[in-house]
């Protein structure tokens, strides 16, 4: 059974007729320790009740904190691996784009010295042409000019034709 201190200081002893009771004054000093050390222990334990109660209410927040933490660490984490998954993706990605331009390069590069012996080709035929039909100009003028004075040979000259000569590959060839 739970007493509070006030139910102790209003307690009315009875009084004994005879000799052998106890004495008041020291039964009402013992009461009033009694009473002063019990109100002590009853505020007391008021003030732990509370104390337990707020501490239990500081263990649920922080408790709610650690959850919350939780579960900002397990979305950063989630987050970071997609991350890393898209930089890996976008890594081989671009890795197969430079490989594919990089044997693209290769490929080129293998077929530019024939296109170029090819091209050299084309140029000595057009130069070749062009020696023709100059050597023939040439020739034609020294007729002209070894032609006796009297004799026209210019209906005999034969100017070479402007352009590149028939026999020559064209240049878009």
């Amino acid at each position: 059974m739970s007493v509070e201190p006030v139910e102790i200081q209003h307690v009315k002893l009875r009084r004994r007729f005879f000799l052998f009771g106890y004495r008041r004054d020291e039964v009402d000093r013992l009461l009033e320790d009694v009473t002063s050390s019990y109100e002590g222990v009853w505020l007391e334990r008021d003030a732990l009740r509370d104390e337990n109660a707020r501490l239990r209410e500081e263990v649920e927040r922080y408790r709610e904190r650690e959850r919350l933490v939780g579960d900002v660490l397990l979305s950063a984490h989630r987050i970071a691996e997609s991350q890393v998954a898209e930089a890996k993706s976008a890594a081989e990605t671009l890795m197969l784009e430079a490989r594919k331009k990089a044997d693209e390069l290769v490929s080129e590069a293998q077929r530019e010295p024939e296109r170029l012996r090819e091209e050299i080709r084309r140029l000595r035929g057009i130069e070749d042409a062009l020696h023709d039909r100059l050597r023939s100009f040439v020739s034609g003028a020294q007729e002209l000019l070894d032609a006796p004075e009297g004799e026209s040979a210019l209906g005999t000259l034969r100017l070479p034709e402007r352009g590149v000569p028939e026999s020559a590959p064209s240049a878009a060839g």
